[in-house]
């Protein structure tokens, strides 16, 4: 008997621990805020109102059709606990969600709130501004913890909250405006992933322009991604003053000039006075029509596996196993390759004789390339952001289980 009333009360302590079912909340265009947001016909109007009615894990389901810009900001009681579900924001199935902005074209959506991810939504088109097309910009804003954006099709993006994740998506065109990691509320913004957009079409009207503007950020990875027509700069890491820029991970990305416009270079690192760039790592990353530019000082600070269009060495940090067309072959390290001919295709890819291959450094490869394909192990990688085998490699968990009997664990598999 008393095996059996432990065994109720463990029954019933289970029970009550256990999770209440996710539910459905609902936003549409002519909804009311003083409604209960849980079914269609009492859609919410705001994407806040419907975060304040939904309990983590959560999702809401956004009609179709055009909305003023939408704020959601922080709740009390929604702290910054880790591993919490998110409310998670999303179009109705087969229904276009497009948000207007402020007057200035920002803001189109402004997170300060916690837990939350917004999916498949785009912004509205600016006015163009001399001549130059633009869409409105989205914010993981100050105060916010645990944002994920994914597949968002905006002009432009502004992190400066923790634990920002941004998955997908296409941030361009735009002018006058920068997609920026900043300063968070209390200090350098943290633990931060861009992972597979595409950046493009960032052009200088009156106001120094850049793909990403990075003047902060600890723990920040930037992979997989795709920069195209970027002015001045494709990604300018440039912590001011005694801030912080520490530990930036820039990898398997594909930079181009497609359009020809005016740039200065791909990537340029500067540091303001009492600054550093100290954890920087720029690897397996291709570089076509555009250089690099190499000055932001600190420890561990290392260029390795690239392929640069325009080649030469930087002046602060470690170079090797790069391959490029010009420039000395030996900056930091013997193994750096200059070639006469990349022997790339259009869009980044070696050909079968290209001087990339096998040119990578076996001990520092990402797990994967930018097309998902897993890198080689064992041997040598390829230089540059494509492996040449990545359409006939293992599954990832065929290849986890190879390297873990063997003892071995993957080379350079970035913590996010």
């Amino acid at each position: 008997m008393r095996r059996l009333v432990l065994a109720l009360v463990l029954l019933v302590t289970l029970i009550a621990a256990a999770p209440a079912a996710a539910a459905t909340l609902y936003v549409a265009p002519r909804g009311d805020d003083g409604a209960d947001c849980m079914t269609p016909e009492t859609a919410c109007a705001s994407f806040d109102a419907a975060y304040r009615a939904a309990d983590l894990g959560d999702t809401v389901e956004v009609a179709g059709g055009e909305y003023p810009y939408q704020p959601i900001w922080e709740m009390e009681g929604r702290t910054e606990d880790r591993d919490r579900p998110d409310v998670t924001f999303r179009p109705k199935d087969g229904e276009t969600v497009t948000l207007r902005c402020w007057d200035d074209g920002s803001n189109c959506i402004g997170v300060e709130a916690h837990h939350v991810t917004v999916e498949g939504m785009r912004t509205a088109d600016l006015r163009a501004l001399g001549g130059l097309e633009r869409q409105g910009g989205v914010c993981i804003c100050r105060g916010s913890f645990d944002v994920t954006f994914r597949d968002i099709d905006a002009g432009y993006l502004y992190i400066a909250g923790d634990s920002a994740r941004v998955l997908g998506g296409d941030f361009g065109p735009i002018a006058e405006f920068v997609s920026k990691i900043e300063y968070g509320d209390d200090g350098p913004s943290r633990d931060i992933l861009i992972d597979g957009a595409r950046f493009h079409d960032h052009r200088m009207f009156e106001s120094h322009a850049e793909c990403i503007a990075a003047y902060s950020g600890i723990n920040v990875t930037i992979r997989d991604n795709r920069f195209d027509n970027c002015e001045v700069f494709s990604i300018f890491l440039a912590p001011g003053a005694n801030d912080v820029a520490r530990n930036y991970t820039i990898e398997n990305n594909v930079f181009q000039n497609s359009a020809a416009v005016p740039m200065s270079a791909h990537i340029k690192t500067k540091a303001g006075p009492g600054a550093n760039c100290s954890g920087l790592t720029v690897r397996f990353n291709t570089f076509l029509d555009d250089n690099v530019i190499s000055e932001c000082r600190g420890k561990d600070i290392r260029w390795t596996s690239n392929v640069f269009e325009l080649g030469g060495c930087g002046l602060v940090g470690r170079f090797d196993h790069n391959v490029w067309l010009d420039g000395p072959a030996n900056c930091g390290a013997d193994t750096n390759v200059v070639a006469t001919d990349l022997g790339l295709k259009a869009d980044g890819r070696p050909a079968p004789d290209s001087p990339v291959l096998a040119s990578g450094d076996p001990d520092s490869a990402p797990l994967a390339d930018i097309a998902g394909g897993l890198r080689a192990f064992g041997v040598a990688p390829d230089a540059g952001a494509f492996e040449d085998n990545s359409e006939s490699t293992l599954p990832v968990v065929g290849w986890l289980l190879t390297r873990a009997y063997l003892g071995a664990t993957p080379a350079g598999d970035p913590a996010t």
